[in-house]
């Protein structure tokens, strides 16, 4: 498109980052928010004790945060930089999909 900056990220990133923005990843939650059948339950597949949504995966998961952690000490990253999904943004993002939430 005219006018649009060009990106050097694959497309799956930006596919990805545009998903992960607009609360729109497949996650066990959404998936069964979309009554997708063939889930069965929306706990976390990694610990068992929390819904699966956007913000426990890649924020409160004590499962995910070991592998964050992992790649963030590989690419000088720190889980406090993930826990700014909970910004206002993300609340006012999450709000917006569920107004009378």
């Amino acid at each position: 498109m005219v006018g649009e900056p060009e990106s050097f990220a694959p497309l799956e990133v930006i596919i990805f980052n545009w998903q992960l923005l607009r609360l729109r990843l497949p996650t066990r939650a959404n998936l069964l928010h979309c009554c997708v059948s063939a889930v069965q339950g929306a706990l976390c597949c990694g610990c068992s004790l929390h819904q699966e949504t956007e913000t426990h995966l890649f924020a409160t998961c004590r499962v995910a945060a070991a592998v964050w952690t992992e790649e963030g000490d590989e690419h000088d990253m720190a889980i406090s930089d993930l826990e700014a999904m909970e910004s206002k943004e993300y609340t006012y993002l999450r709000w917006k999909r569920n107004p009378g939430v």
